[in-house]
């Protein structure tokens, strides 16, 4: 009887404790998320506050927590794979996946050695994207490179770092400003938009908009630069040169310029002459101009002379100091006597002031005009001599053949040598 009373009391129990368990789990978890709504400084310590978002982990000494927001402070960072930024205040919105960063902010890429500084940050964590605000500063660490804009953007997916409005990037030896700068890390490419500037000890670049491909230098360890691509209303300075075009190509190798291929629009000046052409390109050694190709419309003027050379093509030795000259028609004017010569070859001997004319050779001065296969002309003496059947014409074809004919260039006077009066037909 007993037995069998402690029976059905047992039973009724355990029909009480099923029904009542979900209600009494219920008031449990309403009781904890009210206790979270609330700031607790004691039970967020550095060991209990670590949140795990996904794949972004964001800690602190002292945690505010609500549902979808949390803030820390003190020693407040957001770490999220080789990537852990710092700041004074951290808050993180679960929703977005977002995390802003205030006040000291501070970023280390532990792989890439990478730093950031900057006053204010949002870390997009769903696009791995973090944007840094006022004043910020990007460096790598063991290397002399700074970075530095308004605002600096780190896309981690594109491996690429964007710097815009009043952009600054230094890597010692050269210093960049542009509207934006931006830098593609994997392929060594950094891109300039808008009234860039390129500054080093030896030259100064202009441009519009600019490619640049850098490589660190295995020596030094220092990020160089191989080759600029500027585009748009290009102006570069050296030491001893100017040049301006509508776009060129530069290569450099260990900080020293190598080579240079201007288009469109060239115009090249220096201390004794001034170039213009369609296309230009210009070697180096050891920093030195050694080599000048010219094409297409080239003008090529003496500024201390005065005298003007205008041909399809123009090959310049600087070492050797000879110029040659070449095209279907190839015309010299020389400014003193307003001579106009017409060749298919002019080569320069600059240091001789010696000019050699080739093939259907034709010289004009006011009166005359002397024909021949060959001439020479001396730029000190002023005196031109034609050789290779060399014929004087005046202007209604009579005129004088011989061996040799001088002229005197200044005094528009001409000798003739072993000649022979007549009717010639003037070639031109």
């Amino acid at each position: 009887m007993i037995f069998s009373k402690f029976l059905k009391i047992l039973v009724v129990l355990l029909i009480l404790t099923i029904v009542l368990y979900p209600y009494a789990q219920s008031l449990s978890h309403d009781k904890s998320s009210n206790d979270k709504s609330s700031y607790d400084k004691s039970s967020h310590d550095k060991s209990s506050s670590d949140v795990k978002k996904g794949k972004m982990l964001v800690s602190g000494d002292e945690g505010f927590f609500k549902k979808g927001y949390t803030r820390f402070r003190g020693n407040a960072y957001v770490e999220k794979g080789s990537v852990k930024m710092f700041a004074d205040v951290i808050e993180y919105f679960e929703t977005n996946n977002l995390a802003l960063g205030k006040g000291n902010v501070k970023l280390f890429d532990y792989e890439s050695g990478l730093n950031v500084t900057s006053k204010y940050s949002e870390y997009y964590g769903n696009s791995n994207v973090i944007l840094f605000f006022d004043s910020p500063v990007l460096t790598i660490s063991n290397k002399n490179f700074l970075l530095r804009g308004d605002v600096i953007v780190l896309d981690n997916e594109s491996e690429s770092i964007l710097s815009f409005t009043n952009s600054y990037l230094s890597n010692g030896n050269v210093e960049v400003f542009s509207d934006s700068i931006k830098i593609f890390s994997t392929s060594n490419l950094i891109r300039l938009t808008g009234n860039s500037k390129v500054f080093s000890t030896n030259f100064t670049i202009y441009s519009d908009e600019a490619f640049i491909i850098s490589a660190t230098n295995k020596s030094t360890k220092e990020l160089e630069i191989k080759r600029y691509v500027g585009i748009g209303k290009v102006v570069v300075t050296g030491s001893n040169f100017s040049l301006s075009s509508e776009r060129i190509v530069i290569n450099f190798s260990n900080g020293q310029l190598i080579d240079y291929i201007a288009f469109g629009g060239v115009n090249l000046s220096n201390d004794s002459t001034i170039v213009l052409s369609e296309y230009f390109r210009s070697q180096f050694y050891e920093g030195k101009d050694v080599l000048h190709i010219g094409m297409t419309n080239v003008v090529v003027s003496n500024l201390s002379s005065g005298d003007v050379l205008y041909s399809d093509y123009l090959i310049s030795d600087k070492v050797n100091k000879y110029d040659l000259i070449t095209g279907e028609k190839v015309y010299y004017i020389i400014k003193d006597s307003g001579a106009k010569v017409r060749a298919k070859v002019i080569e320069r001997f600059i240091e001789r002031k010696v000019v050699i004319l080739k093939k259907d050779v034709v010289v004009e001065t006011d009166n005359i005009s002397v024909v021949g296969d060959i001439g020479k002309y001396d730029e000190s003496t002023k005196i031109l001599s034609m050789l290779g059947n060399p014929k004087v014409v005046s202007g209604d074809n009579v005129g004088v053949s011989a061996s040799v004919i001088t002229i005197d260039v200044e005094s528009r006077s001409a000798k003739i040598e072993n000649g022979s009066y007549g009717y010639v037909m003037q070639e031109m």
